[in-house]
């Protein structure tokens, strides 16, 4: 007997009407107004959600990643006058000009009086000092006083505790510290240095890098360890053109250059050309006629409020106490190189200038003259001898102390360089090729 199949479904035909259900339309029931308001307000309120997590997402983001250091670039003053006189095409033919018309003569002004001279004199004389409080005004927030703690002790054992105060200035900022420019000096035995803002804000400060040959130093206070509204305002000062200025310009003096800190007296330019020789440099100083103290320190301004010249006293012409300062152009590389940190390149000479006059009378080739060799510099190692003239140095000629300088600073220590000098022997100036390596100055 046969079996039957255990499913006979599977062979039943099928029919249209067993999937009648396909065709059917399934259709959703249309939204409320309530429904409408509750999805547009759900998706808002992800919007806003989604908004405050970005938020706190990038805050803590940016907060755990401090601005990287920058790179401190001071830009550099040209020394030539690059003005020049009106050419032929330019010049007005003035013969060919209309006769100008006849004007009345005017009437002779009466003479002042004592009185009115004295209020004109007064007048003017306000008007001066308004002018240069304004100008002061302007580097308010960037001027500093830095403190250098040092104890000592006696024969007693009684520790005493030295402090040193100078006045400094604000001139750059590198991202994540601000950079003072001080003397070299308020680091002598210091144990701890401060800076105190124009705020009344002390924080601490770290040396970056010094110049002892000239006497400056650059310190750093951290921006996040000031308030907001400091690191704000406590902005670099802006530094002048010290190569466009005149004897007898109008200048301000800021820090304490009376000893005082906090003050500032006006004055004019009465020199620019006291020399000062350095090692491997020289430097003319700015002279005033402002009368300040052998301690004074701080900043020389134009009426611009740009920082012309850094105020140093040790340069102060003997038994006189008036305000002295270093051009702020000649130090420009000096400061660059301090604020990032980087060594100032060294030779070791001390000398003189053989100007083309000096030259014409004496008869001695123009360059430097070497009057000093330090011991264990690299001049020393190279041959350099006192006597010896330096006329060339990485190939390019050497006029005088301050050019030598401006070749030397954009040379790096180790490097190896040619210098050339003049040394006298029996048949006269001999020029001999010398191979330095340059040096770091500590």
């Amino acid at each position: 007997m046969d079996k039957e199949p255990a499913n006979n479904l599977n062979n039943s035909p099928e029919t249209e009407s067993d999937y009648a259900f396909l065709r059917e339309t399934v259709k959703q029931r249309p939204l409320s107004t309530r429904d409408i308001v509750c999805r547009v307000l759900a998706i808002a309120a992800a919007a806003v959600l989604f908004g405050g997590v970005s938020g706190l997402v990038f805050n803590a983001v940016t907060r755990e990643r401090p601005a990287e250091t920058q790179s401190v670039s001071i830009p550099r003053d040209e020394t030539d006058d690059t003005s020049s006189d009106l050419s032929a095409e330019e010049s007005t033919d003035t013969s060919s000009e209309a006769a100008p018309e006849p004007t009345e003569t005017p009437l002779p002004t009466p003479p002042l009086t004592p009185e009115e001279k004295n209020a004109e004199a007064l007048a003017a004389d306000k008007q001066f000092y308004t002018a240069m409080r304004s100008a002061a005004d302007k580097v308010r927030h960037s001027v500093v006083t830095v403190t250098g703690l040092a104890s000592t002790e006696d024969w007693f054992r009684q520790e005493t505790i030295v402090s040193r105060t100078v006045s400094g200035v604000i001139v750059a900022d590198n991202g994540q510290s601000l950079l003072i420019l001080a003397e070299r000096r308020v680091l002598d035995g210091a144990e701890s240095i401060s800076v105190a803002f124009s705020d009344g804000t002390i924080a601490d400060a770290a040396p970056v890098k010094s110049d002892p040959a000239i006497g400056l130093t650059i310190l750093s206070v951290a921006r996040e360890s000031l308030p907001d509204a400091l690191a704000a305002s406590a902005v670099p000062a802006e530094l002048g053109n010290s190569f466009s200025l005149l004897l007898g310009d109008a200048v301000i003096a800021v820090g304490s250059p009376i000893g005082t800190t906090g003050s500032f007296a006006a004055g004019h330019i009465t020199s620019l050309s006291s020399p000062v020789s350095l090692v491997d440099g020289a430097i003319s100083l700015i002279t005033t006629d402002i009368t300040g103290a052998s301690t004074g320190s701080g900043i020389l301004l134009d009426t611009d409020g740009e920082v012309v010249g850094f105020i140093s006293q040790q340069y102060a012409p003997g038994g006189t106490e008036i305000v002295t300062a270093i051009p702020i152009s000649l130090v420009k590389t000096t400061i660059e190189l301090l604020s990032n940190g980087s060594p100032i390149p060294y030779l070791g000479i001390e000398g003189q200038d053989i100007s083309r006059a000096v030259a014409e009378k004496t008869g001695l080739p123009v360059g430097v003259y070497v009057t000093n060799v330090l011991p264990d510099s690299p001049a020393f190692a190279a041959g350099v001898q006192p006597g010896d003239i330096i006329s060339f140095i990485d190939e390019k000629n050497v006029l005088s102390l301050r050019v030598l300088h401006e070749r030397l600073m954009i040379l790096s220590p180790n490097q190896e360089t040619s210098l050339t000098v003049l040394r006298n022997g029996a048949d006269g100036y001999v020029e001999i090729p010398l191979t330095v390596r340059i040096g770091e100055l500590s």
